[in-house]
């Protein structure tokens, strides 16, 4: 299980979920390259722009089935609540690989 992103976010996360592996990315293809590559992608909504503008258009042209887990921000809770809505009502139809992460469902006042 490796985590992509900034290292203070990792050792953040590394407190509640054990096994995680710090991965550093080169650049903005390596991370493509492993997001890509895996089975599984959890995502906060702060990658809003790089997830919709180049990871969900290149896991769609390789027919990539891969679940795409958004999960709320939650230091900026309101602004990322209304992001992910709105990713989900207008993107949904074109990527069927976006999901919430767990519990969010409860954060955006969804059943």
């Amino acid at each position: 299980l490796y985590f992509v992103g900034t290292f203070e976010e990792f050792k953040d996360l590394n407190q509640i979920v054990k096994n995680l592996k710090y991965y550093e990315c080169k650049n903005f293809l390596d991370m493509a390259n492993i997001v890509k590559s895996s089975k599984f992608v959890l995502a906060n909504s702060e990658a809003k722009e790089y997830l919709l503008d180049k990871i969900l258009p290149k896991l769609k042209a390789n027919n990539n089935t891969c679940p795409v887990y958004l999960t709320p921000d939650w230091f900026n809770f309101e602004v990322t609540k209304e992001m992910i809505l709105k990713i989900l009502a207008q993107h949904i139809g074109e990527y069927p690989q976006l999901r919430l992460g767990v519990q969010a469902h409860k954060y955006l006042d969804m059943p």
